[in-house]
């Protein structure tokens, strides 16, 4: 059961990352092939970090700090 719980974080972890530096990107596309033309339907924020980026930015802060 634990083990299913830990596949579950790590698979949010995943698709919370890919969301936020994918996402609006395939939004856009969608949505210019469904129109026929380029359409910006989202704005891309380039600063914009998931829980893993942020993550792993605290876990290197850590380790470089000893």
């Amino acid at each position: 059961m634990v083990k299913y719980i830990i596949y579950l974080l790590v698979a949010l972890l995943i698709i919370d990352h890919v969301w936020t530096h994918y996402g609006p990107k395939i939004i856009n596309a969608v949505a210019s092939n469904l129109s026929g033309k380029e359409v910006k339907v989202v704005e891309e924020n380039s600063e914009k970090k998931s829980v893993l980026d942020n993550a792993i930015e605290k876990f290197q802060e850590n380790v470089l700090r000893r």
